[in-house]
């Protein structure tokens, strides 16, 4: 699973959060484009990132190890349905269906490689002040911006919590005796121990945030402020501009 862990220093995070966001976004338009120009530039944006980071490939890798699992099951789904393996109508040769499988397979893993990378490199809290930035035109259409960056912020604070609380349920239950099981169905039947006093726990964590909120007049209708207070250097609009530059320079 992704996992939104703490910055560490280095000099891919000096730069703004809100660059950080910029280069996921340049990622993803790279990854979604069908050209294989676009591919390779965002694998190699992608090498970069990571190796100015500290410990980054290892990070990487513990981050994004069970998603790129769909890598080779994507490979092997395109290659199936391509060919007449299944004495389909419409099919190519063996060779163009190895060529396009390679093809939606890296956009696949580009996509995966995105999301983990951008887990990696941007907190929770200094991710939602970089939306703000991005999203704030949307509140002119009507739609409450805060409401939906709070959601967005509690959603990914609380996907790590549950998950803790989760496994020391699960560790609890195993010490007063309560076994998963062996087989599939067994297992399923011996949830409901985790499962109930994990909903209770985040049922009454989500009453504590309400009433938090509340204390705090966040529901009062004046302009809200944050505590982290960004402002872009040279190396910032630098990176900024050829990330742009190059990313629709490659997809246009």
């Amino acid at each position: 699973m992704f996992d939104f862990t703490r910055i560490i220093q280095s000099v891919h995070m000096a730069l703004d959060p809100r660059v950080r966001t910029l280069l996921f976004f340049c990622l993803l338009l790279l990854a979604m484009n069908s050209s294989i120009a676009a591919i390779l530039t965002g694998v190699i944006f992608l090498v970069i990132l990571l190796a100015l980071e500290t410990h980054g490939y290892k990070r990487f890798w513990n981050s994004s190890k069970y998603f790129l699992m769909l890598v080779p099951l994507t490979f092997g789904f395109h290659l199936l349905l391509a060919t007449d393996i299944f004495g389909a109508a419409q099919s190519i040769s063996l060779n163009e269906a190895i060529e396009k499988a390679l093809f939606f397979t890296s956009r696949v893993g580009l996509l995966v490689s995105a999301g983990a990378y951008f887990s990696m490199s941007v907190d929770p809290a200094s991710l939602t002040e970089s939306l703000r930035e991005f999203v704030t035109p949307i509140g002119k259409i009507g739609i409450s911006i805060e409401r939906l960056l709070l959601v967005f912020l509690l959603t990914l604070s609380f996907a790590p919590i549950i998950s803790e609380q989760a496994i020391r349920i699960k560790e609890a239950q195993m010490a007063r005796g309560i076994s998963t099981g062996s087989n599939l169905l067994s297992r399923i039947s011996k949830m409901l121990p985790i499962l109930i006093p994990l909903f209770t726990l985040s049922i009454n964590r989500a009453e504590r945030m309400a009433l938090i909120l509340d204390s705090r007049g966040y529901n009062a209708p004046v302009k809200k402020t944050s505590l982290k207070k960004f402002k872009f250097m040279k190396s910032d609009y630098l990176v900024s501009v050829l990330s742009i530059t190059i990313t629709l320079f490659v997809i246009i």
